[in-house]
């Protein structure tokens, strides 16, 4: 991602922290954040290694970024999905996926970039 992009992402988020900036007013436009597993919620539900060693010692930054986020989607009067992949992989879109409210739905840990594009895209649509 370029610098400015990034810091352009950054400066908005943060000036909406504030609850009346929080809230952007109902919408019939839906709104996905894209955010990991083993954020908020469902980091109970997330393997020892996930949630002991790899994201304190290496993701902790990010997973608060994502934490917070999805805090501000929640409160707003904005329809949302959050969707937190597991194993992203760049394969190509596959036909047949697995969703669930929790984690582990069974089967492999890995979802290509694709698929997770392809089932927010299908979902904002419904």
């Amino acid at each position: 991602m370029n610098t400015t992009l990034s810091i352009s992402i950054i400066l908005a988020m943060r000036s909406a922290t504030s609850p009346a900036s929080a809230d952007w007013g109902p919408t019939a436009i839906p709104r996905a954040s894209l955010s990991a597993a083993g954020v908020s919620e469902s980091a109970a539900e997330m393997p020892f290694f996930l949630t002991k060693i790899a994201v304190p010692l290496f993701l902790k930054q990010p997973f608060l970024d994502h934490e917070n986020s999805e805090i501000l989607l929640k409160r707003s009067s904005l329809e949302w999905l959050i969707v937190r992949p597991v194993m992203l992989t760049n394969g190509q879109v596959t036909k047949t996926y697995k969703i669930g409210e929790t984690f582990p739905v069974g089967g492999s840990m890995k979802i290509s970039r694709a698929s997770v594009a392809a089932y927010i895209v299908k979902s904002l649509k419904e």
